[in-house]
């Protein structure tokens, strides 16, 4: 039975893809799990434009 790859499968492969390192593909992870807690797990559709850019906006610190 084939199962569909997770995000972070997907985002590592795209990553590779394009010559990134490994440190570079875990930022990533990194950066999007700050997101996705930043925003209580809600996906951006669900979400108005000034609270979707609002993560980039207060700086990644």
């Amino acid at each position: 039975m084939n199962r569909q790859p997770n995000l972070r499968e997907l985002l590592n492969a795209a990553k590779r893809g394009r010559n990134h390192s490994l440190r570079t593909e875990d930022a990533c992870v990194h950066g999007i799990k700050r997101f996705i807690g930043f925003t209580d797990r809600r996906r951006p559709l669900e979400m108005g434009a000034e609270e979707a850019t609002g993560f980039r906006a207060r700086g990644m610190r």
